[in-house]
């Protein structure tokens, strides 16, 4: 099962026991993420593609779906996050394509 759920929903569940699986990059993580989070980031930057708006571009980790499937069960009840849920979303995506996860969700929007 998946679906969205927004920041007090996703408390609940952490207090619960789900795992919170923080797929930020590792620049984001460094500015602070949640206790005990399992960090496996979803994108990377980098200074390929670089334009006018901005000075850095994201691309995806290619070993996101083996370094997540390496520290996360089947069983496993999780809640992923980034910092605005769109990569949350494709890492989500990504994830219940690979794995037929128990129990997934997505928080909608972290700070």
């Amino acid at each position: 099962m998946e679906r969205m759920v927004d920041v007090q929903v996703a408390k609940d569940l952490l207090e619960k026991g789900h795992l919170y699986l923080n797929v930020k990059t590792v620049e984001e993580d460094n500015k602070g993420h949640v206790e005990n989070a399992l960090n496996v980031s979803y994108m990377f930057l980098t200074p390929e593609g670089v334009n006018k708006w901005s000075s850095t571009c994201r691309v995806k980790n290619p070993d996101f779906l083996a370094q997540a499937t390496s520290i996360l069960k089947k069983e496993d009840h999780i809640v992923a996050a980034c910092n605005s849920g769109g990569r949350g979303l494709h890492a989500c995506v990504d994830l219940l394509n690979a794995v037929r996860f128990e129990m997934l969700e997505l928080i909608c929007k972290v700070d």
